[in-house]
């Protein structure tokens, strides 16, 4: 269904876990090959899974409580 609400219409949540997928394979290919990862480029990368895995644990408790 389209959701013109949503950015690029998907659903909530999907740009976050499109771009974490996305550095994680970066970071664990790096660290499979053994290359040099920029430091902002890890700072950005513990940013994204904080605040997915956070915002992710903050909906779920909404919806139980609801």
């Amino acid at each position: 269904m389209f959701n013109a609400t949503q950015p690029l219409s998907l659903p909530k949540g999907s740009i976050r876990a499109i771009f974490l997928i996305i550095f994680s394979l970066y970071i664990f290919i790096s660290l499979f090959l053994e290359k040099a990862i920029l430091e902002h480029v890890l700072d950005f990368w513990i940013a994204l899974v904080s605040f997915y895995f956070g915002l992710r644990s903050e909906f779920g408790n909404t919806k139980k409580n609801e």
